[in-house]
């Protein structure tokens, strides 16, 4: 099952020659997912005969191994890809993006390209980098769940304060719950999320003070 969500999340795909990772990522945390593709061009060294007649010295065969590599790794992404409906960063080496790109099944989904050599890097090196790109996600999101509030709120399906709030959720009604990140909520909130998420919803955080007028929680419904 896909896992949309209204959260500021994103994939990344660090590549290089050697290995791929891929990471899930909400706002500044990122955590590794494993797929069933091996990650490391290693794993593809002995499925390439020694001579063909489709490269004559070794490095016509690391190019060879070099594009089932990638082709793999695509693989892998496409797993990711079936579980989180995300915008993906690519990391990768100018060779190693090269090949990717010239036989991705999923090159729309790549949002932003980030070139260079990342494979020893850290979670907060990885993260530094992609601060302008993650930056530009974040102002994007924020737009577009303001545009679904004042859509929700044009059709009346826009109910905002904690008890009406929990009231619709508990009929099943609530398609997306806009919390701000902040707020000292009621301990009872968390009921008020397994309603919306029982019901097929979401929860969407936006930024401090955006709800201000609205008892900085609300809940667009179905419609």
């Amino acid at each position: 099952m896909q896992k949309f969500t209204e959260n500021n999340e994103y994939l990344v795909m660090l590549l290089t020659a050697k290995q791929y990772k891929i990471f899930h990522g909400i706002d500044n945390q990122l955590e590794k997912i494993r797929t069933h593709v091996p990650d490391h061009t290693a794993a593809y060294h002995n499925t390439i005969p020694a001579k063909t007649d489709n490269f004559t010295n070794s490095q016509d065969r690391k190019e060879v191994v070099l594009d089932k590599f990638v082709y793999h790794a695509d693989e892998g992404l496409d797993e990711a890809l079936k579980e989180y409906h995300l915008p993906v960063f690519l990391i990768a080496t100018e060779r190693a993006a090269g090949h990717f790109m010239k036989t991705s099944h999923h090159a729309k989904a790549i949002t932003a390209y980030v070139h260079g050599n990342y494979e020893e890097a850290s979670v907060s090196e990885i993260l530094d980098v992609l601060a302008p790109h993650i930056a530009g996600l974040h102002k994007g999101y924020e737009k577009m769940l303001g545009r679904k509030i004042e859509k929700a709120i044009d059709a009346c399906k826009f109910c905002f304060g904690f008890d009406d709030v929990k009231r619709k959720a508990r009929l099943h009604r609530g398609s997306i719950l806009v919390l701000e990140w902040d707020y000292p909520y009621p301990a009872n909130l968390e009921f008020v999320v397994k309603d919306v998420m029982e019901s097929g919803g979401s929860v969407a955080h936006a930024e401090d003070g955006m709800l201000d007028k609205y008892g900085h929680i609300g809940l667009i419904q179905y419609y």
